[in-house]
């Protein structure tokens, strides 16, 4: 991310790909130029960024993931399509099924790799359920992995979930920092989550 503070001008890159922030009297002059040093294709006002769908509503900035949600949902059988409404079961597991029955670590890790990629972006909400679903990894149980299940059911009921950024206008924004008070009593359960504008931008 490059800021321009002078010109009020924002550059968001990832490999070929960035995008540009700012007042339109900046944006076109910089694109003319840059366009004068390399080959561009201008795609008009941003509606999707890699993975992300991000949509700008009367000062508002709405980034969500709905789509990936779907191909995650598609790829795992919910046989029986019970909704739910929270990422993990009240109990923190289903004491029905058994402990010690084993799965395939791999369909295991590329499940919880894809919800990984989810909550690390758009979906913060899930990040503490797949941060311990994530420590069964090398050797998942049946257990396991119907917790696996559960999140993308919940996550299914509750695709259309956003960040909202919404700002004040008046360029006062501040970054607000919230973090577990009690690092010292498991470092298993750290988390540190800072916001701006309304919604999440980094979470550890």
């Amino acid at each position: 991310m490059y800021v321009n503070r002078t010109k009020t001008l924002l550059i968001g890159l990832h490999v070929d790909d960035f995008g540009l922030w700012g007042v339109s009297g900046n944006i076109n002059p910089f694109k003319a130029a840059l366009s004068e040093k390399v080959e561009l294709r201008d795609l008009g006002p941003m509606t999707k960024f890699l993975s992300m769908n991000v949509a700008a509503k009367k000062g508002k900035i709405v980034i969500t993931q709905y789509h990936c949600v779907r191909e995650i949902v598609d790829e795992i059988d919910l046989t029986d399509g019970k909704v739910r409404n929270a990422p993990l079961p009240t109990n923190g597991n289903d004491q029905k099924v058994s402990s010690s029955e084993r799965v395939e670590p791999l369909v295991c890790q590329a499940a919880i790799g894809k919800l990984l990629y989810l909550s690390t972006l758009t979906r913060p909400d899930v990040s503490f359920a797949i941060s311990k679903l994530s420590q069964k990894n090398n050797d998942p149980t049946r257990r396991d992995w119907n917790n696996v299940v559960h999140v993308v059911r919940y996550l299914e009921a509750t695709e259309r979930l956003s960040l909202v950024y919404e700002g004040t206008g008046t360029g006062t924004e501040e970054l607000k920092v919230f973090c577990d008070a009690d690092w010292g009593g498991d470092d298993s359960e750290i988390l540190q989550t800072s916001y701006l504008a309304g919604a999440p931008v980094r979470q550890r």
